[in-house]
C-alpha cells in the first residue's frame, strides 16, 4: 500500500479557492495559462488548506481548455513526491506548471457574463450547460456537508443542492429554466452574483430531487460552452454502475509484477483480486453493471491509468481493493478511506457492514480502525465517490488465516454489496451489533506450501473464479 500514500491523484481533480482569499484580479502583471490535461490538479495554498499534501477534495476538476491568470510561480518538496513546480493564479488557485500552457501577459482580465443555462436529461444523467464569453474557472460542490473542525474528516453529508460557481463572472439577462425534464436529477435553480475578494463570481444553485450526488464529469464544447453531467439517483443496484480497483498486479511483465504486501506465504495482489472477482459476482448477481481490472494480466502500474479508465466509464462509485501489513505480526483490523467529502457515506457504510458480518459469520472479533479520510491517488477523484478497503493484515497469520477463508470471502462480499445498495438509495447501514462470544474463534494460521501463485488465487477466490480459471488454464 505505500505506493499509494502521498502520491499525486490520478490526472483529475480541481480547486477554485473559497476559503483562499484570491489576489487581486487587477495585479499589474499577469500571465494566462490554459489547463492541458484532461482534469488539472489544483490545490489551495499551504497557509489556507486543511492540511492537504494533495488537491483539496472540496474542489472539483478543472477539464482542458479552463483559463486562469498566473501571477507567482514556485516549487516545493512534496513529501513521497518530490519537488513540484506551481502556478498560483488570481482566483486564489495553485496549479501545477506541468498542466497549464503559460500564455501571453496582461494587465487586466477579460469580463465574462452568463449568457445561457440550460439543462436536458435522460435515464441515465443530467446534463447543464452553461454558455459565457470564456473558459473561465468554476467549481462544483453540493451543500450538506459537515466537518469536523477544520479538518477534512466529514461528520456527515446529506446533500440537498449542488452549487456551481463561475469566477470573473457576471449576470447578464439571464433567462433560468422555468422546468426541469422529468428524469432529471434536479428540481430547479436560481441565480446571483457575489465576490470571494476582488474576484467577481456568479452562482447557480441546483434543487435537488433527491438527497443523492455522485460527483460530476466536466468540459468545455466547441462554443466555449462549460457541460457538465450528473448522474441520476438509482432505486436498486439494477442500473447502478461500479467500478472495481483490486490493488497492485501486473505492470508489464511477470518480472515487473507489483506483488503489494508480502506476508504468511501470501501476496496481496492474489488476495486483492479474489476480493474483487467475489464482489463482482454479487453485484451482478443483484443486477449492477461492474467493471472490474484485470490486475491480474493487464498494465495499471500508474495510478493515473486506473482512474482515468474509470472516468471514461462513469461509474456511480469506485471501489479500490487492498490489504494492509506491518512488521508487527499481532497489528490487525479492517479500515476504510475516503477522501471526497461525498464519499464518506460509502466508506461508512462499508466499514459498518464488514466489522459486523465478519464478527458475526466467523466468531472472529477483528479490530475496527474506522473510516477515515486519507489522501490516495486512486480516491481523489471528483467525478464520482470512491474508497479504499483494507480488508485486514496480511501480516497477522490468525487474521489473514480467517480473511482468506473460502466462506469469509463469500461473507465480504455479501455485506460490501449490501453497503453498496444502502449508500445508492441514500441510506445508512444499520446493524444490530454482535456480542463477543464467551468462547472467540481463533483459526489456526495458514501453513505454509509450494503452491504455485495461481494456485494459490484459484483456492483463494473458490468457487467465485470460474471465468477466470477457464480463461488462465
Amino acid at each position: 500500500m505505500n505506493i499509494f500514500k502521498k502520491a499525486l491523484c490520478a490526472g483529475l481533480v480541481l480547486i477554485a479557492a473559497v476559503l483562499a482569499l484570491p489576489l487581486a484580479a487587477s495585479a499589474a502583471s499577469m500571465q494566462k495559462v490554459t489547463v492541458n490535461t484532461s482534469y488539472a490538479y489544483v490545490y489551495i495554498p499551504g497557509e489556507q488548506d486543511r492540511g492537504e499534501t494533495l488537491s483539496a477534495p472540496y474542489y472539483t476538476s478543472l477539464p482542458a481548455g479552463t483559463v486562469d491568470y498566473m501571477t507567482d510561480v514556485a516549487s516545493e518538496n512534496i513529501p513521497d513526491v518530490g519537488m513540484q513546480t506551481y502556478c498560483f493564479t488570481t482566483s486564489g488557485r495553485k496549479l501545477l506548471k506541468s498542466q497549464v500552457t503559460l500564455g501571453e501577459e496582461v494587465s487586466s482580465i477579460p469580463a465574462n457574463t452568463i449568457t445561457s443555462v440550460k439543462v436536458s436529461a435522460d435515464s441515465k444523467s443530467t446534463k447543464i450547460v452553461i454558455g459565457g464569453n470564456w473558459n473561465v474557472p468554476f467549481n462544483v460542490m453540493p451543500d450538506g456537508i459537515t466537518y469536523s473542525g477544520s479538518t477534512n474528516t466529514v461528520s456527515s453529508f446529506s446533500p440537498s443542492k449542488v452549487i456551481v460557481t463561475m469566477d470573473y463572472s457576471t449576470l447578464g439577462t439571464l433567462s433560468l429554466p422555468s422546468s426541469f425534464p422529468a428524469d432529471s436529477c434536479f428540481s430547479g435553480v436560481t441565480a446571483k452574483e457575489t465576490t470571494n475578494g476582488s474576484v467577481k463570481q456568479v452562482v447557480l444553485t441546483f434543487s435537488l430531487k433527491e438527497s443523492a450526488y455522485y460527483g460530476s464529469y466536466a468540459r468545455w464544447n466547441s462554443k466555449g460552452q462549460l457541460e457538465l453531467e450528473f448522474l441520476n439517483p438509482v432505486d436498486s443496484l439494477k442500473g447502478a454502475r461500479i467500478f472495481l480497483d483490486p490493488g497492485h498486479g501486473y505492470n508489464g511483465s511477470e518480472s515487473e509484477k507489483d506483488v503489494g504486501a508480502v506476508g504468511n506465504g501470501l501476496y496481496e495482489y492474489q488476495l486483492n483480486y479474489a476480493k474483487a472477482l467475489a464482489l463482482k459476482e454479487e453485484l451482478e448477481k443483484r443486477g449492477a453493471t461492474v467493471m472490474m481490472l484485470d490486475t491480474m494480466n493487464e498494465n495499471y502500474h500508474l495510478l493515473s491509468s486506473r482512474v482515468e479508465a474509470a472516468v471514461e466509464w462513469q461509474p456511480h462509485l469506485y471501489v479500490s481493493l487492498h490489504h494492509d501489513s506491518t512488521t508487527n505480526s499481532t497489528s490487525g483490523g479492517l479500515t476504510t478511506y475516503y477522501n471526497t467529502p461525498y464519499s464518506q457515506p460509502l466508506a461508512k457504510n462499508i466499514q459498518t457492514a464488514l466489522i459486523s458480518a465478519i464478527r458475526s459469520a466467523t466468531g472472529y472479533q477483528i479490530q475496527d480502525r474506522g473510516y477515515k479520510f486519507k489522501e490516495y491517488a486512486v480516491t481523489c477523484s471528483k467525478c464520482f465517490p470512491s474508497i479504499l478497503i483494507e480488508h485486514g493484515f496480511i501480516s497477522n497469520p490468525t487474521e489473514i488465516g480467517v480473511m482468506t477463508d473460502a466462506h469469509t470471502l463469500s461473507v465480504i462480499a455479501s455485506a460490501e454489496a449490501d453497503a453498496i445498495e444502502a449508500f445508492l438509495l441514500q441510506k445508512d447501514m444499520v446493524i444490530t451489533p454482535v456480542p463477543e462470544p464467551e468462547d472467540p474463534v481463533e483459526p489456526e494460521p495458514p501453513v505454509e506450501d509450494n503452491r504455485t501463485d495461481y494456485e494459490k488465487l484459484v483456492d483463494l477466490a473458490a468457487d467465485h473464479i470460474t471465468s477466470f480459471s477457464e480463461s488462465n488454464p
